[in-house]
This record gives structure tokens, sequence and C-alpha cells, in this order.
């Protein structure tokens, strides 16, 4: 980021969600404390970090004295020892005494290094304190060693160079990956180059939106490699879209595929005259990509175990409405399956967790069809409900085995997003100012940038997708000069920085994201961090969301939008220094109002701050701001 000032902010902006001490100390550990009050029979309030803690004093401590401490245990009780007794009134002093304590002979850096961690109360341990100033010794001179460092030791990532590298060209990296992936690009049309190269050079054009591959050819492309491969991805979406007929097969998709190629006058003439005889002469171009954007926009918010869920329900559903099938009449219907049915309705439709899938079937559904819903989930008699309307009902269920044949699976998605990103570059103004362009640029992004590829690996996936890193990977092992070896290595690191700033438990999801401008339309490239709550089912809960952009406009220049979502409110505040920012925001705060409202949001309050000032009071507040959550343990001192 160009602007030291705008990195403090976004710093300051996030939201430090960090475990309970208690949870996270291990014997051997070093942490700061303050003794806040004392209590009879040698008990105290004690200040680690920011949480107060209840202990059990079995050293003579004083009021308001800040003291090291070394963990012994964590069972039951924690029990700390007291590594100066003094007190810890001058700073070097007792960085000198941490360093002594752990063996490591002072330097003026690693100074430097324990004094932030200390001041930060992150736990310091030997082993990884020793590994860090081993990496000091190589990497110390880089700008920004020590907030790397820090970040790393504070998440208790493993200390290794790679790591390092990774996290460390994205904070203060000389070379952003936009203009790295351009200086690549440049090398490998202007030297001979290999077959992986090559690929690389296509994934590169591909990755920055100027792909040599159209739209029809990706489609065709793609195809093609699934049948040969026996995979139906490709197939079942062109099929949902209404593109390519239920009754093709496989095989006699080969057959006609092979037929075409056959017989095509040129090379050139092979994709379009495949898609004639796929689709039956019935789509052109336009019309395809139109069909697979109306299939994107008719996907339901379906987490997890929901798509199941819902393909159950329609299933109970019908076998109550269609007696013909099920063997029941209407004054048969059994009570039990209509109760299931009613339940399942409020809990997948109607609960406050499910809102986002609530507004989705809204939008889709006829509202004579989402009516007879509200009023049958709500209803306190539901079978005489679906008797007295039968034909609504029927209706209802009509519509609802539609939309659950359009449903794409997880590979499904992924092949749908590609299509259309590549329809984009070709077509864009089939997707000018609507919500899919970004989010089928963002979603490309991600997949073409190969961010999941160690966990494809790792869940030993039978077809792991072609991506950026991988590709750059493969190059690699090419004989290629010192130069691009370095600009690859640079790749890299961006690459793998981007998954090395995910960080997921129980409670939260964390990811911090760098992409390069060129997919978004931006100069820079765009930053961005999002952290989201889980909900009772381990997903991510859409009513509670936190998302900072950081952006370089052409007429606003810096810009952080800093968005926080609670209970469907949405909080939006832009930080830019130029004056004329509220001008600019006014006139579109009942457009994006309106948008938000369509997908279940409401807009709390929409305001403009000046960079600046924002981190001048961030710098006051952060004074008496909490890192970690309030509440007491007993701990033995």
């Amino acid at each position: 980021m160009s602007s030291t000032i705008t990195s403090q902010l976004i710093e300051t902006l996030k939201s430090s969600k960090t475990q309970s001490i208690q949870q996270s100390l291990k014997p051997g550990q070093m942490i700061t404390g303050k003794v806040l009050k004392l209590y009879p029979s040698q008990r105290a309030l004690v200040q680690l970090g920011n949480q107060q803690v209840t202990a059990q004093l079995e050293a003579a401590l004083n009021l308001n004295g800040r003291y090291l401490f070394q963990v012994k245990s964590n069972d039951q009780v924690v029990q700390l020892q007291v590594m100066n007794e003094a007190g810890m009134q001058h700073s070097e002093k007792h960085t000198t005494q941490v360093l002594q304590q752990l063996g490591i002979s002072f330097t003026k850096s690693r100074a430097n290094l324990v004094q932030t961690l200390l001041n930060q109360n992150i736990p310091l341990q030997k082993g990884d304190l020793l590994k860090a100033m081993n990496l000091m010794e190589k990497f110390g001179d880089q700008k920004g060693f020590n907030q790397v460092m820090v970040d790393m030791l504070k998440r208790k990532m493993p200390i290794k160079a790679s790591i390092f590298q990774a996290l460390q060209a994205r904070v203060e990296g000389q070379q952003s990956l936009s203009s790295t992936l351009h200086s690549v690009e440049t090398d490998l049309e202007n030297q001979p180059t290999t077959n992986r190269q090559q690929q690389l050079l296509q994934q590169i054009k591909t990755a920055m939106n100027r792909s040599t591959t159209n739209f029809p050819q990706q489609v065709l492309h793609t195809l093609n490699a699934h049948i040969n491969s026996d995979r139906s991805e490709s197939i079942h979406v062109l099929q949902k879209a209404g593109i390519m007929a239920e009754a093709n097969s496989l095989q006699n998709l080969k057959s006609q595929m092979n037929h075409v190629t056959q017989n095509a006058s040129t090379d050139k003439a092979i994709p379009q005259a495949l898609l004639s005889q796929i689709t039956n002469n019935n789509n052109s171009s336009s019309d395809m990509a139109t069909r697979l954007l109306n299939l994107l926009q008719q996907q339901l918010p379906l987490q997890g175990g929901k798509q199941q869920q819902l393909q159950q329900w329609i299933s109970t559903l019908t076998n109550i409405v269609k007696p013909e099938q099920a063997g029941n009449t209407h004054n048969n219907m059994d009570q039990k399956q209509v109760n299931t049915l009613h339940q399942k309705a409020q809990q997948l439709f109607f609960s406050n967790q499910n809102q986002a899938l609530t507004q989705a079937l809204k939008n889709t559904l006829s509202s004579d069809a989402y009516n007879v819903l509200q009023e049958f989930a709500s209803s306190k008699n539901p079978k005489q409900l679906l008797q007295q309307q039968s034909a609504s009902v029927s209706n209802m269920m009509s519509q609802f085995q539609q939309i659950s044949g359009k449903q794409l699976t997880q590979q499904q998605m992924q092949v749908l997003v590609d299509w259309l990103n590549h329809a984009k570059q070709d077509q864009p103004q089939l997707f000018q100012g609507s919500k899919e362009q970004f989010y089928v640029q963002l979603k490309s992004s991600l997949q073409s940038s190969g961010m999941n590829l160690e966990s494809q690996l790792l869940h030993n996936q039978d077809h792991v997708n072609q991506s950026l890193k991988s590709t750059v990977l493969q190059a690699m092992q090419d004989g290629s000069s010192s130069q691009l070896t370095e600009k690859l290595q640079t790749v890299l690191h961006h690459l793998n920085g981007m998954a090395l700033n995910v960080q997921e438990n129980d409670q939260l999801l964390q990811m911090n994201l760098q992409l390069p401008g060129d997919w978004f339309g931006l100069e820079q490239d765009l930053f961005m961090d999002m952290e989201g709550k889980k909900n009772d089912n381990d997903e991510i809960d859409p009513d509670y969301c936190h998302i900072l952009f950081y952006l370089e406009l052409g007429s606003l220049k810096e810009t952080v939008i800093d968005m926080r979502v609670q209970k469907r409110i949405v909080q939006l505040t832009i930080f830019s220094d130029n004056e004329k920012a509220s001008s600019f925001i006014k006139p579109l705060k009942p457009s994006l109002e309106h948008g938000l409202e369509q997908v279940g949001y409401q807009v709390s309050t929409v305001r403009h701050r000046s960079i600046h000032e924002s981190q001048q009071e961030s710098k006051v507040s952060n004074s008496t701001s909490s890192t970690y959550p309030q509440g007491g343990f007993d701990l033995k001192i």
C-alpha cells in the first residue's frame, strides 16, 4: 500500500478476535502482566494482555506493578512464575533480561523485536524466538521484518523462511502482484518458451482478463476435456441453462464432436460448428451467455447441507400433493408427513439463520407461490391449508421443482463461473452494472489464482483444476533465466500469502486477499479483509460480517471502505482525504439501499471520513481498547 497512514488505519479497523489467554498459554512461555488490585487471602486482580484475571499469589507483588511472568503449567489452575520481582520499570532492562533468560545474545534489532512482542502482550516461546532470530539474520534488513514476524508469532504460524517471504511480499513487497504478472508476461512473450511456460503465459492472460481464447472456444475446450475424461459437469451446466437438450449423453456428444472435427473446413470453423451441432443451431454466442447468466441468477444461497434439505422437502411435498405417486388422497394425507413438512418449512425458509434464502425465494417464486409458502409455514392447521388450496400448492410445488433442478454443485459452479468470466470479456455489455459482474470477477479470480490448490491435493481430489499457482510451480521446474525464476518466485510468494492469510476456527473465518487491480479495472491491486462469524451449523452467518476494502481510485485516490453488518443492518464508512468524496457518495446511496434491500439487508448509515483524521482518533481510542474478551479465570503466581 502506498500510504503508511492508510495501512495503520486498516490495521486499526480490523477487529482482533483472539482466543482467551487461558487457552493459548503454554508452559515455558513468557508474558507481561500488571497488578490492578490486591485482595485478602493473597489474591489479586492481574491484567494479562488486555484481560483481567483473578490470581492466587505465592510471591509478594506490588499494586500497579508490571511484571514479566513465565508459564509453569496450564492445567486446572494456570501457574505463573515471576521472572523479575523488582518489576519492569525500565524497558531496556527487562528486554535484556528476557534475552538472557532465553539464552539469546543481545543486539539492538533483537531487543526491538522482543520489546514489540512484550508491548503487544504476545506470549514468548524460546523455540519460536530462536527461529525468529535466525530469520532476522537472513531477512532482518528487509522493510517490515518486525511487522511480519510479530504477526507470525501472534498467529502461532510456523516460523519458516517460505512463510515469512510469502507474508512479507504482501506487506512490504516492492512489486505488486499485478506488476509482477505484467513483467512475467513481457518476459515470456519476448523469449523462446517451453510448453509449460506457454501454458503459464495463457494462464496469466486469462487471469488479467486478456485471454486469447474467446467465450465459445472456452466452452468447447472445457466440454471436450470433460467428455474425454468422462466428466459430466460442463454437460449438466449446459443442460440446466437450457442450452443443450437433456437427452444428450456423453457418448452422443463424443460422436458429434468427432464428426464436426473431421468435417470442418478450417480449425477456426470448429468452435462455432460444434456449438451449432451440440445445441441444435438454437443458440448464438450471445444467447448462450445470457442463458448462463440467468442460471447464475437462479442459484439459491444453499450452504452446507441445505441443498439436500431443500430436495428432501420438495420430495416430501410431492409425495403429499401427488396422491397418484404416494398412494394417498387429499382426505387421507399422512399427518406425520404434513407436520414434518410444516416444521421443515419454518426452519429452512423462515428462520433467522436463513434470511438470505427467504429473500432469494421471494425474488424467485411467483408472488402467489411465495404467499402460499408463507401461509403454510405460519398456519396452525397446515393439513387443512394443503387440502383447501390444492391448486395453489401444486403450482408452488411445480416452481420449487424447477428451481431445484437449476441448482449447481460446487464443481458445476466452477465451470459456470469460468465460462461467464470469458463471456464477460467478449460481451461486457451483458454484465454492465449488474451485481453478478463483481461476483463473477471475484469468484473467477479466486479460482484462477489456485488459492485452494493445497486443499485440493490434500483431499486427493480426482480432478485438480489448472490454476495460476499450479502453472507457476510447473513452469519453475523448467530451466528459466535467473531473472524470470526470481519473478516467478515473487508471484508464488503473493499467491501463498493469500492462503496463509485465511484463518478459521469454530467461531470465526478471517480472510485477507490481495488481487490484481486489472481484474477489477483498477490501476493498483485490490486489498480486501473479511471477517465473518459462524453459526450453529458451522456456516458463515450472513447476518454478521466485517469487510474492509483498500482501493486506489481514479478520482478519490487512496480509499478505504469499512462495511460492518450486524443483524443484516449495514453500516458503511468511506475513508478518503478527497474533500469531494461526500458529494460523490450521496447520489449513490438510494441505489445502494435498493440493491441491499433486494438481498435482505438494510442500510443504516453511509458516511465519509478523512483517513488522516480517523487515524489520529484511533490512536487515542486504542489506548483504552481491549484485544481479549473480558472475563476471568483462576491462576496461581
